[in-house]
């Protein structure tokens, strides 16, 4: 994968629009196949794997700056009480 790729999925993750992202959603904002893109998003630095999935059973992720940016107070403090990413 060149490194644009990798920055576009960098970018897919910090997209304002969204809080957290699936693997699905930064495969259709990037332009390629969801199992490259799972194998992208664990390569970026700072990627958070949230605890919570979305209704449909899919995993969240997002970059640990932009959870901490969107992040309500109640999320923060459950981060904290369990120490993972809720």
């Amino acid at each position: 994968m060149t490194e644009s790729i990798q920055e576009k999925v960098k970018v897919a993750l910090k997209n304002p629009e969204y809080k957290f992202r699936t693997v699905n959603g930064v495969a259709a904002e990037v332009g390629i196949d969801p199992a490259n893109a799972k194998e992208l998003i664990f390569q970026v630095d700072n990627m958070v794997h949230l605890h919570r999935r979305t209704k449909e059973g899919d995993s969240l992720y997002t970059t640990r700056d932009h959870y901490y940016q969107r992040a309500s107070i109640w999320e923060r403090i459950m981060c904290g009480v369990i120490n993972r990413v809720y």
